[in-house]
């Protein structure tokens, strides 16, 4: 038996609010090396408070770069938010309310060849695609709904606005008709992709991560990729 001792390198950064500190970025060796710390931030800013878009973007990209490296190429990126000045915790029956809301959603769903129902039902064939692909489908299309969001100007009225998340956007009905494999995508009109209103005990039907996420979004807001036992989605609230 052998002992082996060592001094492990510790390295530490100084994060800063006020300096605009807002996301961390993670990455094994095989992501430091070929992906750039300027891309790394780049792609966070690019799926920002999205960060298993963000990470999984980052990771893609280091395999790209070294398709035939032996390492593993990981990232985790960790985004923060603002300190609120409202109390640490809600009121216990405000809380119980709020858990008890149905939200109304709409969504994209890529399957993959190892998910609960690896059949695609609108074309009609099975899935065979990997996770990772049906993930990266899916960045594809929240890149592509964040640049039109930020070409649509709201209206200041908040009730308004909550009005207009109910209509879908020109680039969600092409995206959802071209890529999702759920029957709502079938569905004409305002209608294409709604999974209508969903209760608790409804969204616990699709997952823990699925209902959490759901939970977690404001009307008009599109979601980090989440998954469930149909496949990988993309949500957002519409009332």
């Amino acid at each position: 038996v052998k002992l082996l001792r060592s001094t492990p390198e510790t390295l530490a950064q100084e994060l800063s609010w006020g300096e605009k500190h807002t996301c961390l970025v993670l990455g094994s060796a095989p992501v430091a090396k070929s992906v750039p710390a300027a891309e790394c931030a780049a792609l966070a800013c690019q799926f920002a408070h999205k960060p298993r878009a963000a990470s999984g973007e980052i990771a893609a990209r280091a395999v790209e770069a070294v398709p035939t490296s032996s390492g593993q190429c990981t990232a985790v990126a960790v985004f923060f938010l603002p300190k609120e000045d409202k109390p640490a915790q809600q009121p216990a029956a405000k809380k119980a309310r709020k858990e008890a809301e149905s939200v109304r959603l709409r969504h994209i769903v890529v399957k993959y060849r190892d998910c609960g129902q690896p059949f695609d039902p609108v074309r009609n064939r099975p899935v065979t695609r990997s996770r990772e692909d049906a993930e990266s489908m899916l960045r594809q299309a929240l890149r592509e709904l964040s640049q039109e969001a930020a070409t649509i100007k709201l209206p200041a009225d908040a009730n308004k606005a909550k009005l207009a998340a109910l209509q879908p956007t020109p680039k969600y009905v092409s995206l959802c008709r071209e890529l999702s494999e759920c029957t709502t995508a079938q569905k004409g009109g305002g209608m294409i992709g709604d999974l209508g209103w969903q209760s608790p005990d409804q969204l616990s039907n699709f997952g823990p991560a699925f209902a959490e996420t759901a939970r977690t979004l404001a009307v008009g807001q599109w979601s980090d990729l989440t998954g469930s036992d149909n496949g990988v989605h993309i949500l957002q609230r519409i009332a």
